[in-house]
């Protein structure tokens, strides 16, 4: 598994805590598009996301053999950005600020990265 906190590309090219924006009407998303899904720009900047709050949570226990059991999963709100994500540890839960973690393989041998959350500390400001 690779990723860490160290702002390494981990994601597509994309650091695990960076979304879009659109330049034209400042919308923001987390997942790649083609176009802003607000106004249709093609153009998009990057922009950190920071810290946000864990707003829904669940635990996978049957889980394919390649996978972690269990695997926590979450929803988590950074401002008008939402995305899903694991989550790191069991000591995060819904309403808790939490922070990227870099991005992981689900899978041992899969290139794809998908980002982790970990519980947000002072320093995640």
């Amino acid at each position: 598994m690779t990723g860490t906190r160290d702002g390494s590309p981990d994601r597509n090219g994309l650091r695990a805590d960076e979304a879009f924006e659109c330049p034209d009407c400042g919308a923001r998303w987390y997942y790649t598009r083609h176009r802003c899904p607000d106004c249709g720009e093609r153009e998009a900047a990057t922009v950190e996301l920071g810290v946000g709050e864990l707003v829904a949570a669940t635990r996978v226990e049957v889980t394919p053999a390649d996978v972690r059991s269990p695997n926590r999963l979450g929803v988590a709100a950074f401002g008008d950005v939402r995305l899903v994500a694991q989550i790191d540890g069991s000591d995060v839960d819904v309403g808790d600020r939490v922070a990227f973690d870099g991005a992981y393989a689900l899978r041992e041998g899969d290139e794809r990265r998908e980002p982790r959350l970990t519980a947000a500390d002072e320093s995640d400001a």
